[in-house]
């Protein structure tokens, strides 16, 4: 069966030619029509043989020399003017300029409009009639035009141009005229076997309803119930035309359609056959017999002989190759077909070589879809990955990713950024996961001879393609948050707000309906209002982003930062100094999700090397899912019974703490850079955002699994905290914007601390002095979900929020240690999001130099709670008013050198997407923090009330850099045998994201 890629492949192959579009759409067959073509002109000869050679610029060129002589013409000129509209609309489309077409099918019909009008008691002359056959191909073709920009509605409801026919009906009517539109388009066989027997007014109108009725049927997918109206079609057009005619084989095709929907294989088997035998006999060679030849090849696909199939793939290719040559859309439309029928079979080398073919089709075309040349070189490199040739997949992978990742740093800067996520970022992140395995395959097997293909040098473009393969917001949190830093440095941070406000506004707008990597064909209209609020903010970031690259060069450089490559990593003079110091390591995860294996780089400032993690993406998750559930039971579900065990926590399996270790640090190639570096930098991806790095044991523990509560075998086990300190990035790219081009800020936060502690739930106000009901603990939410509803915050359910009287002691401990007044400390109705916002919007704020929140933390994206992650501050007359959201955050003006979020909770069960930073740091980060401190867990407020302030003190008088301060203090917490605290909740639960120093 198809796979994922394959699937992907044949709907945007579809886009190029359905089997709608096989009997439908407009190409070589309209001259079939018959089109009254001045052919006695030569300009007039030249286009149209022009365009039946599939010359479509020559055609276009020509016909616009005829438009130019006709407007030059008396007014009598209209039906040049409409005939030279014709060819060039027939090109344009050839070009899939569909929008171009549609607008010169438009204005024919304009000029035609008064012509084909005349006075009943006037009899038609040939001018007349000229102008009516223009206005019914006129009609046709527009009709087919929008319903091929996906524009369905539209086209039914095409109004006619041609009047009623002003004979009275009667019995001797009933041969005349089609001139209903739908009827028409609805006639693909024209001039195919015998001549066409004109249906009769009534019967093309019923025959019209009932088209119209399946079309909306099959929408509907009310499959049987178009089957019907499709049958009842089949018996008008045998009546009219007989059995063997190319119009009944149609009704037999379209039949056999319905039926493979309606998954009744044996009876859509005989109809499509029945249809390939009408056309047959006729020698109907064309687009009917190629339509009909794939819906077979699609039924007997479906009944899972895909070998039998194949002949009549084979035999459609070879008709439109014949007819239509190699490279027209239709062609390589069937020609994917064939392809998906061989792999299907298993023969991925000749499904390869027909893929190959497709795609060598639509370059030398120039034409078709973006989208479809991505997709058909990604996967082609797909299957010689396949097919052991990693070489090959390197080569296909190293054109398509850096087209990708060129059109996804273009949403990052000028007119074309968006704040948005799309699909087309998906895309360039699934195409780099698959360009690093395959130069990992390479270097494995030995690379090649090139310079650029030895095993070193393909370990170094892993490194920069990894950095693009997995989705990193907090990344771009920080670099925009860091351009407009800059921008303000430099005195050019309200033009960078303007710049941002007016990507948000278009936005919330609507992007144009087309993106690069779009077919033309997938174009949807566009409300008029919406297009001109569009249009009118896409002149001011024009005008802005012009102006921001000529006074601000750097700005872009900043805000969309490119991968940073081992050069730039470990460059030690120069602009480019070192962004590595001696005693640092870098280690960056690439963790695909599922059954594959990902890779682990580790560089120093003179050393870099990779493995391949000795764990799945799926094994691993389920190893610290396993670890946190030993540290957070009740979130992570851990069985009751369990949870009373060492005095209440679970034990901690330090063994499998190890083993996970081993699968991500054990490699020779890894330790070789980190063994002799005091500090890592990690940037960690999937699953290994939820746990902090610094619990992970690096040698076998002793004491086996009753040592796992021994509190003196605790404190012997050999944790990564106790021989590295550890910062966390959300981002390689990120090491460089934090180092390099993040401004110096002037000392602006003189004010010690801002501390937002036990704040007032109830809405009374809290005393002095009050208890904790239980001493010594922080009581945590039972379930985080109960808080909302339909992503909103339920007052009732807050209030319910268990009080924390001992954050007020975190607070007054870490005012002590610093020096700071009792009043920064705000308790109460004062630890408010509305206290929050008056200091930032006096500027108060932005003088604070810690800024910490010691309160309950909501997280957010999981499917249970779809809201915004927030921290809860003290009651507010709304529920909105008690939450400080991400989005909130993100508003604030700070200059912090740290953000304490000593409840957030970053990283719980069933999070999605997690990228080492909850959206709640993403948005400190955004106003300003420097550094940040966040805690994966609740923790007892004794210890919180030590291991924050210690931190912050042996960072600040000390001198002590950020991560090795905290380094210290958790560590102090594990040592210290009065209190034996050594089970990783205790001591483990902050992490330093920022910058280690």
């Amino acid at each position: 069966m198809p796979g994922r890629w394959t699937c992907r492949i044949l709907m945007l192959a579809m886009l190029l030619a359905s089997s709608a579009a096989f009997a439908q759409r407009p190409g070589r067959d309209i001259e079939d029509y018959h089109p009254p073509y001045s052919m006695s002109d030569p300009i007039v000869a030249r286009a149209v043989a022009a365009y039946d050679a599939e010359n479509a610029p020559e055609a276009e060129r020509l016909s616009r020399q005829l438009l130019a002589r006709a407007l030059k013409r008396p007014s009598g000129s209209a039906l040049a003017q409409v005939e030279a509209r014709f060819i060039l609309a027939q090109a344009l489309e050839d070009e899939h300029r569909y929008t171009e077409a549609e607008t010169e099918y438009r204005l024919g019909l304009k000029l035609l409009a008064p012509l084909v009008v005349v006075n009943l008691q006037t009899k038609p002359d040939a001018k007349v009639a000229t102008a009516r056959k223009w206005a019914r191909y006129f009609q046709i073709l527009l009709h087919d035009n929008l319903r091929g920009q996906g524009r369905l509605q539209e086209a039914r409801l095409l109004p006619s141009i041609l009047p009623p026919d002003p004979q009275p009906l009667g019995p001797s009517r009933t041969e005349s005229a089609v001139t209903s539109v739908g009827a028409i388009a609805l006639s693909p066989c024209s001039g195919a076997g015998p001549d066409l027997r004109p249906l009769s007014d009534a019967d093309a109108a019923e025959r019209a309803q009932w088209n119209d009725a399946a079309e909306q049927q099959s929408v509907a997918s009310d499959f049987a119930g178009a089957e019907s109206d499709l049958r009842r079609i089949l018996a008008l057009d045998s009546a009219s035309f007989g059995s063997v005619h190319c119009e009944t084989a149609v009704d037999h095709r379209r039949i056999a359609e319905a039926l493979l929907a309606q998954n009744r294989l044996s009876d859509a088997d005989a109809e499509a056959r029945g249809a390939l035998a009408i056309l047959d006999q006729l020698h109907e060679d064309r687009r009917q017999t190629v339509a009909a030849l794939v819906v077979l090849a699609d039924i007997i696909a479906k009944r899972q002989v895909a070998g039998d199939a194949e002949p009549y793939l084979r035999r459609a290719l070879e008709i439109f190759e014949r007819r239509q040559g190699p490279d027209r859309s239709e062609t390589v439309s069937v020609r994917l077909m064939l392809g998906n029928n061989l792999l299907a079979q298993g023969r991925l080398a000749d499904a390869e070589t027909v893929y190959r073919r497709a795609l060598a089709s639509i370059q030398r075309s120039g034409g078709g879809s973006p989208a479809l040349a991505f997709e058909l070189q990604q996967f082609t490199g797909d299957l010689a990955g396949r097919q052991n040739r990693p070489a090959d997949a390197v080569r296909d992978y190293r054109i398509v990713c850096a087209a990708r990742a060129e059109l996804i740093a273009q949403s990052g800067r000028g007119v074309a950024a968006s704040l948005l996520k799309t699909s087309d970022q998906k895309d360039a992140r699934s195409c780099a996961l698959r360009q690093v395995m395959a130069l990992w395959r390479w270097a494995e097997a030995g690379g090649g001879s090139a310079a650029t293909d030895r095993p070193d040098a393909l370990r170094d473009q892993a490194f920069a393609v990894a950095q693009a393969a997995l989705p990193s917001p907090s990344s771009d949190t920080l670099a925009l948050a860091a351009a407009r830093i800059a921008a303000g440095a430099s005195g050019a941070g309200d033009l960078a707000e303007r710049y941002e406000a007016a990507i948000r506004a278009r936005d919330q707008a609507g992007q144009a309906p087309l993106s690069r990597l779009r077919d033309p064909m997938d174009e949807a209209p566009e409300p008029e209002a919406q297009r001109q609020t569009r249009e009118a903010l896409d002149r001011e970031i024009a005008g802005i982003a012009a102006k921001l690259a000529s006074d601000q060069p750097l700005y872009w450089d900043i805000r969309v930062p490119h991968p940073l490559d081992v050069a730039a990593l470990q460059a030690r003079d120069g602009g480019g100094a070192s962004l590595l110091r001696g005693d640092e390591a870098l280690v960056f995860f690439m963790i695909p999700p599922g059954e594959e294996r990902g890779l682990v780089f580790a560089a120093s400032r003179d050393r870099i090397g990779w493995a391949r993690i000795e764990m799945t993406g799926a094994a691993l998750k389920t190893a610290i899912v396993r670890l946190r559930g030993d540290i957070d039971s009740r979130a992570y579900g851990v069985a009751a019974d369990l949870q009373a065990k060492g005095g209440g926590h679970v034990p901690f399996d330090r063994a499998l703490s190890y083993q996970l270790y081993r699968a991500l640090f054990g490699d020779p190639e890894i330790q070789a850079v980190i063994a002799a570096r005091k500090t890592l930098i990690i940037v960690p991806s999937g699953a290994l955002t939820m746990l902090p790095p610094g619990l992970l044991v690096t040698a076998p523990p002793i004491g086996g699994a009753a040592g796992d509560m021994d509190a003196e075998t605790m404190r012997q086990t050999a944790w990564l905290l106790r021989s590295k300190a550890i910062a966390i990035l959300p981002s390689v790219a990120s090491l460089r914007t934090i180092r390099q081009l993040v401004p110096h800020r002037a000392a602006a936060a003189s004010d010690p601390l801002l501390a937002f502690t036990n704040p007032d739930f109830s809405g009374t106000a809290v005393r002095p002095g009050i208890s904790a009901p239980l001493p010594g603990k922080r009581r945590t939410p039972d379930n985080y979900a109960a808080y909302f509803r339909g992503g909103k915050p339920v007052m009732e359910a807050l209030r319910t929020l268990p009080p924390l009287p001992y954050t007020q002691t975190e607070g007054m401990a870490l005012a002590s240690a610093l020096g700071a007044s009792a009043e920064s400390v705000l308790v109460g109705r004062d630890a408010s999001k509305a206290e929050l916002m008056r200091r930032s919007a006096d500027g108060r704020l932005a003088h604070v130099r810690i800024l910490e929140f010691a309160t309950h933390g909501l997280v957010a994206g999981t499917a249970r709670t779809p809201a915004e992650p927030a921290l809860v501050l003290a009651a507010g007359t709304r529920p909105e008013d008690w939450l400080l959201t991400a989005s909130d955050a993100a508003t604030l003006r700070l200059n912090a050198e740290w953000v304490l979020l000593s409840a957030c909770n970053t990283a719980g069960p069933g999070a999605e997407d997690a990228d080492g930073l909850s959206g709640l740091a993403r948005g400190f980060f955004y106003a300003g923090a420097e550094s940040l401190l966040v805690s994966h867990w609740t923790i007892g407020d004794e210890t919180a009330s030590r291991l924050v302030p210690m931190t912050i003190l042996l960072n600040g008088r000390q001198g002590l850099s950020k991560a090795e301060a905290l380094r210290r203090a958790s560590l102090a917490i594990l040592d210290d045998r009065r209190q034996d605290q050594t089970h990783p909740v205790y001591w483990a639960p902050f992490v330093l994201i920022g910058d280690p120093r």
